[in-house]
C-alpha cells in the first residue's frame, strides 16, 4: 500500500459516525461538551525529508462567516451557496458538484467501510479493499484511536456547508436518491482528533502502515502545531510536520 494514498485518506478522514436521528453538531457537543467554535485560515504541511512535498492551504471567509474560497497558492475553488445552502464548488479546470467534491477522498480505493465506532461514536475500525497492479483485490483493516478533542476541522466545515450536506445524507439515509459518496463521508465524519492510525493486511496479519500524531494543544483544545510519523512497509518512515493558524 503506497504511503501518500494511505496519507491522502488519513488526511481526509481528520479533515472529514454512525447515522442517528441526531444532528451531526449534537453528537459533537456529546463527544467534546461545549468548545470553541474555531475557524481554520491556514496549514501549513512540512516533510522533513523532501521539501518539494511541502504545502499549504489558505481558507477564506466572507461576510457571514461562510467558506467562500480556499487555495494551495497555485489552484484556488470557489465555494457557491443558494439560500444559504452549499451547492457548487468551483475551481480548476471546470466546475465542481458537491458530490464530486466528498467523492474526491474515496478515490484512492475502491470500496471501504466502518466496521466499528468508538465510545464517541468515531470510527473506528475501517475494512478497505485494494486493487493491486495484476487486478488482485487486497483487504486491509484500519484501526484508528482518538484524542479526547475535538475534531479541528469541525466548525470549518460547517462553515463551508459540509455539515448541513451531511446532516441531510442522515436524515434521508434511506432514500435511493442520496448519493452513496455523500453517505460514506456521513460515516466517516469523525467527532474526536485522530492521534493514530494501523493499517494491517488481513491476508497475512502484517502491519503495512502506521501513523502516530502527535499534537500541541492550545488552551481550547485547538491543536496548533503536530508531528506526524508514518510507517510503511513499503516506503520507510516519513515526517511530517504541520501548523494550523485558525481566525
Amino acid at each position: 500500500m503506497k504511503i501518500k494514498s494511505i496519507v491522502l485518506l488519513s488526511s481526509m478522514l481528520i479533515i472529514l459516525g454512525s447515522c442517528s436521528k441526531e444532528s451531526t453538531s449534537d453528537e459533537f457537543e456529546q463527544a467534546n461538551g461545549k468548545v470553541a467554535e474555531k475557524l481554520i485560515t491556514r496549514m501549513d504541511m512540512i516533510s522533513v525529508q523532501d521539501s518539494e512535498d511541502n504545502a499549504s492551504l489558505f481558507i477564506n471567509y466572507d461576510s457571514k462567516n461562510r467558506v467562500s474560497s480556499f487555495t494551495d497558492g497555485y489552484d484556488s475553488s470557489v465555494l457557491v451557496y443558494e439560500n444559504d445552502e452549499l451547492s457548487n464548488i468551483s475551481g480548476g479546470s471546470e466546475p465542481m458538484q458537491t458530490s464530486e467534491f466528498y467523492q474526491m477522498p474515496y478515490d484512492v480505493f475502491q470500496f471501504g467501510e466502518v466496521v466499528e465506532y468508538d465510545s464517541n461514536k468515531n470510527p473506528s475500525v475501517i475494512r478497505l479493499l485494494e486493487e493491486d497492479y495484476e487486478g488482485h483485490i487486497n483487504e486491509f483493516k484500519m484501526d484508528i484511536s482518538y484524542d479526547p478533542t475535538p475534531n479541528p476541522f469541525f466548525y470549518t466545515l460547517k462553515a463551508a456547508g459540509v455539515i448541513d450536506v451531511l446532516d441531510q445524507v442522515q436524515f434521508n439515509i434511506g432514500l435511493s436518491t442520496q448519493s452513496p459518496d455523500l453517505i460514506q463521508a456521513r460515516k466517516l465524519l469523525p467527532l474526536n482528533n485522530i492521534k493514530k492510525i494501523v493499517v494491517t493486511d488481513v491476508e497475512s496479519g502484517s502491519i503495512t502502515f502506521q501513523l502516530v500524531a502527535d499534537y500541541v494543544y492550545d488552551e481550547e483544545d485547538y491543536p496548533i502545531s503536530a508531528t506526524f510519523t508514518a510507517i510503511s512497509e513499503n516506503d520507510g518512515t516519513s515526517i511530517f510536520l504541520k501548523k494550523y493558524e485558525y481566525q
